[in-house]
């Protein structure tokens, strides 16, 4: 999600190497500014709608915690503009991923007073029980395997009333929820058992299986098609106050034939056509007041 709308970098902009990151290619003032604005209309409109539609109504200084902002962590910088006291926490997927000099770049390029946590939202995090009123997080969900103690530590770290807001692209939809090495063929990552996945990394596409064999096993689960999400939440004492699945294109509906359809479903009983066919789902969730 947040690569896709960061700009182009150009090659004129000179690397920065920091102790102990990786080296950063600086974006432009207008750079920042541009994508910046990008995210801030996008969180405007969703906070409107959502409070249009009786779901959740922001106020000024509430606290949002991020999951999710290595790769420039410009959505917590919007949601500052927004008139949120912003947190944001990464673990860099396991550790697969180095941390970077990006966010604190840009940070410091705003003049921000967001602030950068190291942490696994799936282990006791440091912060107090009830510290804030949303957890948001794009493109994340997919990438935690162990969602039930997730769940756990955000409905720890959440005030009475307040609520989660995830978007998210599940694996089974056509782009497997962009994971690494997706097969050519329509839903072949769902046609294939993990094994198979694997075994096929490493026999048709070698030179990338080093890295992606490590990303399939840690930075992506198979494990929580849509019903098995909700039932987590509801589990973890959630109210599902809004769910919206988004449909994959037209194009990739025709390439779904009987054929695939029935290997996808005896390959993983536990899903339905409704896993297939959404592109990303957006959830709003609520703990309840004591």
């Amino acid at each position: 999600y947040i690569q896709t709308i960061i700009p182009r970098i150009e090659p004129h902009i000179i690397p920065e190497s920091t102790h102990n990151q990786t080296p950063i290619l600086k974006p432009t003032d207008s750079q920042i500014a541009k994508t910046t604005n990008t995210f801030l209309q996008s969180h405007r409109n969703l906070f409107l709608d959502l409070e249009h539609q009786g779901i959740f109504s922001a106020q000024p200084n509430q606290r949002v915690l991020e999951i999710g902002f290595d790769t420039g962590g410009y959505s917590l910088f919007a949601l500052e503009q927004l008139g949120f006291q912003v947190s944001g926490i990464d673990n860099q997927y396991g550790g697969l991923v180095e941390a970077g000099a990006l966010p604190e770049y840009i940070k410091k390029n705003l003049h921000s007073q967001v602030s950068f946590h190291h942490g696994d939202i799936t282990q006791t995090t440091h912060f107090d029980d009830e510290t804030f009123d949303v957890i948001y997080s794009a493109s994340v969900l997919e990438h935690i395997t162990d969602i039930p103690n997730a769940l756990t530590e955000m409905f720890r770290l959440l005030k009475p009333n307040g609520v989660l807001i995830h978007k998210y692209h599940p694996f089974y939809c056509p782009s497997g929820g962009h994971t690494l090495g997706i097969p050519d063929t329509p839903w072949g990552h769902c046609q294939l058992t993990h094994t198979d996945y694997v075994n096929y990394i490493e026999d048709q596409r070698p030179f990338e299986a080093d890295y992606t064999k490590p990303w399939l096993s840690k930075a992506l689960t198979r494990d929580y098609p849509i019903s098995r999400m909700q039932h987590a939440l509801a589990q973890a004492n959630f109210k599902i106050t809004y769910w919206q699945e988004t449909p994959t294109t037209e194009q990739n509906l025709a390439d779904l034939t009987p054929q695939i359809q029935w290997t996808c479903f005896q390959t993983n009983p536990q899903i339905g056509l409704s896993d297939l066919i959404t592109e990303s789902i957006m959830f709003v969730a609520q703990k309840p007041n004591k």
